[in-house]
């Protein structure tokens, strides 16, 4: 009875949130009250309301965070549950107002604020003309690589970032991202280099070769990172991989296969295509494991 009587929830719902939309500057206010809160309800009210403000609220956070960044000797503006939330809300939006703010809190003592400012900086709309800016992430984010962090998601979140900064010296650190012990940093780390092509042929000299091919979870990352490659380059690049020793192994010898099965419908080259069904099929008939 009372549903016909009295408008639904709903409706009051919807209408408080157009008010909070319509006055953008004051609600982009009110939300900073609200960065560390625990309640799940108010957490998606504020990525909602993000998303139908962004251009206010990102503007908002911008003016706190640079107050935050050049006040850290005195009092800090926010917290780390206050910082690790304004990142997520950049991330989430894609708004690039913060950018260089969100540069600078890679360099944040705190795990949380560095691993969310990462990956914030992985999901920005950056502008692909801002080249001085995707020159000064991808150099940051290779220097946090370099720092080898105990922490497995810091790590993610970096292999990650490095997709949005494509830059070719990139190369040699996802190159050794594939062989971290977190499987989440090698997955990714391998998709990234597949966007390089035959660039990456040139990161793949004999030594680096040789160390890949003597740990196996390397090997396996780097076996699925060279797809995009050339036909041509292929083959002599399988020829290498042919003759090693963890080719004999039987998980590997299913992942070239794969591998194999993968470029020949890459492939537009009837002879290449031919070239990798006969070691498909060869690779087959002399495999100990036969999984389907």
């Amino acid at each position: 009875m009372a549903k016909t009587i009295e408008p639904r929830f709903s409706v009051w719902q919807e209408y408080g949130f157009r008010k909070l939309a319509e006055d953008s500057s004051t609600t982009s206010e009110y939300i900073l009250k609200y960065l560390d809160t625990e309640d799940h309800r108010a957490g998606l009210v504020l990525r909602n309301l993000a998303f139908k403000i962004g251009y206010t609220i990102g503007n908002v956070f911008v003016d706190r965070l640079r107050k935050h960044i050049y006040s850290m000797n005195a009092r800090p503006v926010f917290n780390e549950n206050q910082l690790a939330y304004i990142c997520y809300l950049f991330g989430e939006t894609g708004n690039p107002a913060g950018k260089e703010e969100l540069l600078m809190l890679t360099n944040d003592e705190n795990i949380r604020v560095r691993s969310a400012s990462v990956n914030a900086l992985g999901k920005l709309k950056i502008d692909p003309a801002d080249s001085q800016f995707t020159a000064n992430a991808s150099q940051r984010l290779r220097e946090l690589a370099g720092e080898r962090s105990i922490y497995k998601m810091l790590n993610k979140d970096i292999a990650f970032a490095l997709k949005k900064y494509k830059s070719t010296a990139n190369i040699p650190v996802l190159i050794e991202m594939m062989n971290y012990d977190y499987f989440g940093v090698r997955f990714i780390a391998s998709e990234n280099l597949k966007n390089y092509g035959n660039e990456y042929l040139k990161f793949l000299d004999e030594n680096t070769f040789i160390n890949i091919s003597s740990e196996k979870k390397w090997f396996q990352a780097f076996l699925y990172s060279v797809v995009n490659i050339d036909d041509k380059e292929f083959r002599e690049l399988y020829n290498k991989i042919s003759n090693t020793d963890l080719a004999k192994d039987e998980i590997i010898k299913i992942n070239i296969i794969s591998l194999l099965k993968i470029r020949k419908d890459k492939s537009a080259d009837n002879e290449f295509r031919s070239w990798s069904e006969r070691l498909i099929t060869d690779l087959s008939q002399n495999q100990k494991l036969n999984l389907k």
